[in-house]
């Protein structure tokens, strides 16, 4: 089956499979750095998060669901795009080209909604500090998280298949099978 992967044109009418060498390993190797950066940046922020009992706040907590999050796709979605840049086109099947395109989306928007509410909070925080002290409670917070996540969940579920097309500068939600 042939994926979006290898439809889809990067700028300039450069395709996946007619790039350089030396762009190829250009990119996965940028890719790689990010990657290895991403992991050791976030577990080193997990550590010092339950190491240290005075970084325990509502806040913080916002953090480390951002930073496991960012550890997820560092350790799932991150090397499949590594090997589809390399190989020039998508060699993991269409099972995994839809569970790739799942952990994309939904780590993606997870992380934009854990800012938008880390950015509620710290506004909160600012302008109405008693009425913070009533709303981002840890118990709140944990419910805050948990829902945001299951809207997330249901947003991606709308559509009947997610495909990963990593040469388009946009994320992809297909409503089905390209053709």
């Amino acid at each position: 089956m042939e994926t979006n992967f290898t439809k889809a044109l990067f700028p300039a009418g450069i395709t996946l499979t007619n790039r350089t060498r030396v762009s190829q390993f250009g990119e996965v190797g940028i890719l790689f750095l990010i990657n290895i950066a991403s992991v050791v940046g976030n577990t080193l922020l997990c550590i010092s998060f339950f190491k240290n009992g005075h970084l325990r706040s509502v806040t913080n907590v916002f953090v480390l669901t951002l930073a496991v999050s960012d550890i997820v796709m560092s350790f799932t979605a991150m090397p499949l795009s590594e090997g589809a840049l390399v190989a020039g086109e998508w060699i993991f099947g269409s099972t995994l080209c839809h569970i790739q395109g799942f952990l994309v989306h939904f780590l993606a928007f997870v992380s934009l909604q854990v800012m938008a509410l880390t950015a509620i909070n710290r506004y909160y925080r600012v302008t109405k500090p008693d009425l913070y002290k009533k709303i981002f409670t840890p118990g709140y917070t944990g419910i805050m998280i948990a829902a945001e996540k299951r809207f997330v969940l249901a947003y991606i579920d709308r559509s009947e298949v997610v495909e990963y097309t990593p040469s388009s500068l946009a994320l992809r939600l297909c409503s089905s099978p390209p053709s």
